[in-house]
């Protein structure tokens, strides 16, 4: 299988973990860039404000999704809400049967709204799964959205990226 891991990071603690779980897949990476500026103060304020009035953003990103069998997106969380540059990709590529799972980083905000986001934007595709981050990467919490009719399984999981890569390897 081939696996793509498409993320978009402001202060690199999505870039961090992207580049974790990349390696413990042997995924292909792909960072999607925001042509906005995003840096400093003011780039922290539009972001913020970008993101909870869910508006557009003009992105680039080399690798087509449609290409792989497993994509997995990644977003850091702005406001409780997913990123203009994310979210702009999921509307760019559609996701409709292909596997995909999802990944947050926040500095503490519920990630449950971004991963509800996330889904809306790829109907049609087979959702593996979710996991967040609050703060760093030590702190890995998993969640996990079991397909339908779910076995009873923990809503969490801690771990690391290294030693969840079976999580991410459909069967």
């Amino acid at each position: 299988m081939k696996y793509l891991v498409a993320y978009y990071s402001r202060t690199g603690n999505t870039k961090q973990l992207a580049h974790q779980i990349a390696e413990a897949l042997s995924a292909d990476i792909d960072e999607i860039i925001d042509k906005k500026k995003r840096k400093g103060v003011g780039g922290w304020l539009s972001a913020g404000r970008d993101a909870t009035g869910k508006r557009d953003t003009e992105i680039t990103a080399i690798k087509n999704p449609l290409d792989y069998d497993v994509v997995i997106v990644g977003s850091p969380v702005w406001g409780s809400n997913l990123t203009p540059a994310i979210r702009k990709y999921l509307t760019i590529y559609s996701m409709q049967g292909k596997k995909v799972a999802f990944f947050a980083t926040s500095e503490g905000d519920d990630q449950s709204a971004v991963f509800a986001q996330m889904k809306a934007l790829s109907s049609g595709a087979d959702l593996l799964g979710t996991f967040g981050t609050s703060r760093t990467t030590a702190d890995l919490r998993w969640e996990l959205w079991e397909r339908t009719p779910p076995p009873p399984v923990p809503s969490t999981v801690t771990g690391s990226p290294t030693s969840a890569s079976n999580i991410w390897r459909p069967s």
